[in-house]
């Protein structure tokens, strides 16, 4: 097999009983393929959901809600989903993190989340960064939004739900160059 892929490898006990959680774990590994997108990745139109996976800060296969929110806001015409606590606080996307540039520094959002790998490594190497809360109401106020992942790297989101932000934005090509000239780690 030749080319680029993204590669899944999950742990899980396939002998796990449902009412006996607590008993000895016989882990096995799944790995999973699949191609990678276009490089860079397009822009993106989100649609935000009041939602907040099961323990946001584990990695976990419990993606039933999530998914299920990017199906819905692809039945709504967007192309994925964006998650907002009960408050209208921003906290992550339905498989990855979300900042924001202010014109002057990266935002994260402080909610619980999944951070990310490809969100730590930018804030490694990007300065300029900060965490705070991030209200729906600040959106208007960003000069851009993006997502992260590392099946994406930084993908620009171009609207959250009515909201129009730029497609294009001299941010989004100085992540890019960061985080693409961290050094790989060859398998």
């Amino acid at each position: 097999m030749s080319g680029v892929f993204v590669v899944r490898v999950t742990v899980f006990d396939p002998g796990m009983e449902l009412s006996h959680p607590s008993e000895a774990a016989a882990p096995a590994v799944l790995v999973t393929t699949r191609g990678a997108g276009q490089w860079p990745p397009s822009p993106m139109r989100v649609q935000t959901v009041t939602y907040s996976r099961e323990l946001p800060e584990v990695k976990h296969v419990g993606l039933f809600g999530a998914v299920l929110s990017r199906r819905n806001a692809q039945f709504n015409g967007y192309d994925d989903a964006l998650f907002v606590d009960s408050a209208s606080f921003v906290a992550e996307g339905a498989t990855w993190n979300v900042g924001f540039f202010d014109g002057e520094r990266v935002v994260w959002p402080s909610a619980p989340v999944l951070t990310g790998v490809t969100m730590r490594l930018i804030k490694q190497v990007y300065d300029d960064t900060m965490t705070i809360p991030v209200a729906m109401k600040d959106l208007p106020h960003m000069h851009a939004a993006f997502a992260t992942n590392t099946a994406i790297g930084v993908r620009p989101i171009r609207a959250i739900d009515d909201l129009e932000l730029p497609g294009e934005h001299p941010i989004f090509d100085t992540l890019r160059k960061q985080y693409e000239e961290i050094p790989a780690e060859h398998l």
